[in-house]
Parts: structure tokens; sequence; C-alpha cells
């Protein structure tokens, strides 16, 4: 964080008024990321998700994605969740397509500058059962 200027009251900003302190572990949701639509005997598929690049960099700066059951899962618009789902699948049409969300874990330890860190990736499979 940087500042230059003044503080209200024209008082100058401390030392420990400048530091941010952010929890080591912080959870995310990011809703309707996938959606699902097709036919299939049973009426149902398999949604699964893998962490395929746990880490984010900046330089040596480090956020990296939590994997198992409390790091990353997938839930769909029926409450089910998990990192394997079994959901259904109501046709083909767009209107009538399961829309699911991510949820992670992100761990920030390792995490010494701000800014724009790249890499993390995610996969999800859709499979008919």
């Amino acid at each position: 964080m940087q500042f230059s200027g003044e503080a209200q009251s024209g008082n100058d900003i401390g030392t420990e008024s400048r530091e941010i302190s952010i929890p080591n572990r912080v959870s995310l949701n990011i809703p309707n990321v996938w959606a699902i639509r097709g036919l299939s005997p049973s009426g149902n598929a398999k949604v699964s998700i893998t962490v395929t690049r746990s880490e984010l960099v900046s330089g040596p700066s480090k956020i990296s994605i939590s994997q198992g059951s409390n790091g990353i899962l997938i839930e769909d618009n029926y409450g089910h969740a998990g990192t394997n789902i079994n959901t259904s699948l109501n046709g083909i049409g767009t209107a009538e397509a399961t829309v699911g969300n991510v949820r992670m874990t992100l761990d920030f330890s390792e995490t010494t500058r701000a800014g724009l860190h790249t890499g993390g990736q995610y996969k999800i499979t859709a499979e008919t059962i």
C-alpha cells in the first residue's frame, strides 16, 4: 500500500496505519461459473473439479489454491456440493441448464506483494451417467 498526502485533520499517518493485515486463508464463492446441458439415459451427469495449477505468482509472491474438500468444490443449483457431484440434466435448452458455483480457499501465507498474480487453474469436468 502506498500513500502520499495528508491524513484528515492534518496528522501524519504513522507506520501502524500503513500496514494492512489479511488473514492467511480466505474463502471465496464464484457464482454461476459453470453450466451444463444435455441428455443421458439416467437424466444425470457427474461433475467434478480438480486443481491443475495451484499457484498464482507475481515474482517471488505466491497465492495458493487449497485442494481437497476443504479447499475447492463445486455446487449446483439443487444444493449438491463437493469435489464430485451427481446432478440433473434437464435437456438441451438454454433455459434448462444446470448452473453451478465454485467455492475455493486461497492461502495468502506466502504473499508478499499486492497486485495481479497469475498462473492458477482449475478444471471442471462433466460426464453423463
